[in-house]
């Protein structure tokens, strides 16, 4: 069961993006796929990592379109790995 927070966010993300489309600006939708190598504070030392089976979707709310830009978030930064950070200026 979501909490009314939850459900506020997740609504209020895609009236955002929704408003985005309608007006021709270009929407950028991130997941996590992973988190940073080395890592060892969320468990056991030297554990692999398994994430439930569609942990990366987005979620449905967003009604993702052909248009929109997915960022996959590989690591704890927000641009390295993700394409953004060899983007040219």
């Amino acid at each position: 069961m979501r909490s009314r927070t939850s459900r506020s966010v997740r609504g209020r993300s895609a009236d955002l993006a929704a408003a985005f489309r309608r007006h021709g600006l270009p929407v950028i939708l991130v997941n996590v796929t992973g988190r940073a190598p080395g890592r060892t504070e969320s468990g056991r030392a030297g554990a692999t990592a398994t994430f439930p089976t569609g942990w990366t979707d987005l979620i449905d709310e967003l009604d993702t379109q052909p248009t929109d830009h997915l960022i996959s978030q590989r690591r704890r930064s927000a641009f390295h790995d993700t394409g953004l950070d060899n983007s040219p200026a």
